[in-house]
């Protein structure tokens, strides 16, 4: 479709803030921006423009442009649900253009700008798939499926307390838990995250569902307890800039329970925090969560520092970023890939196995 060159899609990169500054004031300027946005629309419309740059220097980077392809209806489909107008899309790339033949060098614009025009062509396609309301599969093991039902019900009605004590006497043992994530926990978020793709519920019900389920997580983590084992240590967090650490959280107790010390570290650990912890804690394996697909571009050097420091860790790559294209991770040097907290635990075993 496209070949975009390195320093092409590294001049983009370098460039970000700029773009992302001129598309910005564009829009806030735009005589129709409350029509394009809808009323409560501009700071949404303001972390569209971030996540799109990272998002598009991720593309330009692999030159994967199957992942812009399958991407566009989503975005198109989310945003149209909460207010914008599918004008708005025009008139931001026609914006991005501007934005890229102003700051980038003529040579590297003129490569990325066909990328732009080609979205804006597939414009009325996006709109017509963006239509198609998304109702996703996640199975759910028929012993769990009363409890799925339950634990969903009351974390749509916010009562947290019902949801811990659903969870809690569900779990009897480690692998009670491990089944929750995977049968309850797992598909709830997954179900919420498409309610507010299709415009069902707010940002705020989406935040209110994350912290019950992290509360929950937080109770079944402390039901069972592992000692110490130096002989097996792992380190799970997010990249910086990933704020969704739930699928990380249960991955460490996973590991956990497979006879690893583990240190989670949560959501958005910046940089250089993250390798003084690698060199202090010096664990064997390293995993890493991935939910939105714009924060896999830092994510590259993040794996190339623990390679070029640390070649003997393993790596594994998991979040739901990678679940349409499960060949990126390992392009990008990591040593496996994971698309649950159960195989996470098993990758972990075996890469270390093998070393």
């Amino acid at each position: 479709m496209f070949v975009i060159s390195r320093n092409a899609a590294q001049e983009y990169q370098k460039k970000r803030t700029k773009l992302i500054e001129y598309v910005d004031d564009f829009m806030l300027n735009h005589p129709d921006i409350d029509k394009l946005v809808g009323a409560k629309g501009i700071d949404m419309m303001k972390i569209n423009h971030q996540n799109h740059a990272a998002f598009i220097s991720m593309i330009l980077l692999l030159n994967r442009f199957d992942s812009l392809a399958q991407s566009l209806p989503w975005v198109y489909r989310a945003y149209h649900n909460h207010g914008f107008s599918y004008d708005y899309f025009l008139v931001a790339l026609n914006a991005w253009i501007e934005a890229i033949s102003k700051y980038l060098e003529k040579d590297y614009a003129d490569e990325i700008i066909p990328v732009y025009k080609w979205i804006i062509e597939k414009h009325d396609e996006n709109i017509l798939k963006s239509k198609e309301e998304k109702h996703s599969i996640y199975p759910v093991d028929e012993k769990w499926i009363n409890v799925f039902e339950k634990f969903f019900e009351s974390l749509m009605k916010g009562d947290s307390f019902r949801c811990v004590d659903i969870a809690v006497k569900a779990c009897f043992e480690e692998k009670d838990v491990v089944e929750f994530y995977v049968n309850v926990a797992q598909p709830s978020l997954y179900k919420i995250g498409e309610l507010w793709e299709n415009g069902k519920i707010t940002v705020a019900w989406e935040h209110l569902a994350t912290a019950i389920v992290s509360k929950v997580i937080s109770h079944l983590s402390a039901l069972f307890r592992r000692p110490f084992n130096e002989e097996r240590r792992a380190l799970v967090l997010c990249i910086t800039g990933e704020y969704h650490q739930i699928g990380a959280w249960m991955v460490a107790n996973c590991l956990e329970f497979n006879g690893w010390t583990t240190n989670f570290l949560a959501d958005s650990l910046p940089f250089i925090d993250a390798m003084e912890h690698i060199a202090s804690f010096r664990p064997d394996i390293v995993a890493i969560s991935v939910t939105m697909q714009y924060n896999i571009t830092p994510m590259i050097d993040f794996i190339k520092k623990i390679k070029d420091d640390k070649p003997d860790i393993k790596i594994i790559a998991g979040g739901q970023a990678f679940r349409p294209f499960p060949d990126l991770p390992q392009i990008l040097g990591a040593d496996g890939y994971s698309d649950s907290c159960t195989s996470a635990a098993l990758l972990a075993d075996k890469l270390i196995s093998y070393s």
